[in-house]
């Protein structure tokens, strides 16, 4: 009789992780922090359970927004990564003869049990460097933003001071878009690959994510 692999089930939130071990049709849960010392600890952790986190098969949703660190550093100690889709976990759960799932880290946990989705492949470094200042140059794009609906109500309130300590905060935040927006330039210049899923996304909403 084949003996069935352990399997854990991570969902991810800005930060923590919520874990599922699952051992022989048994539920073992865990919450780390979602930083460098909490994946460590994940890995102490199912050491101490005898479980070989050398090709153990994880199941979560690897390309969310506070998932990759999480993800690259499950890999290189050695565990297979699957990056699943929610619409697909969510239709299993629906098939599947268990109504009532204590966690969403159990379903991911049992989904990945059953299904054994694909590996997750990293993207290649130049691209996560990318999409890193992507994300930060939305982020001040909309900070920027934010300052500006800011400046708008202090003038409005007649704050002439208060108006023009946010007018130079907006000024500071320009100079490190320009900045920004340069060494991207430069960046891209050097990985012309890249080019034009970049484009796409440096004209996108904030909200739009790059892969």
């Amino acid at each position: 009789m084949q003996k069935s692999q352990p399997t854990i089930g991570i969902n991810v939130s800005k930060l923590k992780l919520d874990v599922a071990l699952l051992v022989r049709g048994e539920i073992q849960n865990k919450v780390v922090e979602n930083d460098l010392a909490g994946f460590r600890w994940l890995r102490v952790w199912l050491t101490r359970r005898a479980v070989d986190v050398a090709g153990l098969n994880v199941c979560m949703q690897a390309s969310g927004p506070y998932s990759e660190a999480a993800a690259l550093a499950l890999t290189a100690m050695g565990m297979i990564v699957s990056d699943v889709d929610p619409a697909r976990v969510m239709e299993f759960a629906c098939d599947a003869s268990e109504a009532n799932w204590r966690s969403d880290a159990v379903l991911l946990a049992r989904f990945g049990a059953a299904m054994r989705p694909a590996p997750w492949v990293p993207p290649p470094t130049a691209q996560r460097t990318l999409q890193s200042w992507l994300t930060q140059l939305h982020a001040l794009r909309q900070l920027r933003r934010d300052e500006h609906l800011r400046l708008l109500g202090h003038r409005q309130a007649g704050q002439t001071a208060l108006a023009d300590h946010v007018e130079a905060g907006i000024a500071c935040v320009d100079e490190q878009l320009r900045l920004l927006a340069r060494a991207i330039d430069t960046y891209l210049h050097r990985h012309p690959a890249l080019a034009q899923g970049a484009e796409l996304v440096r004209h996108a909403p904030a909200s739009v994510p790059f892969h």
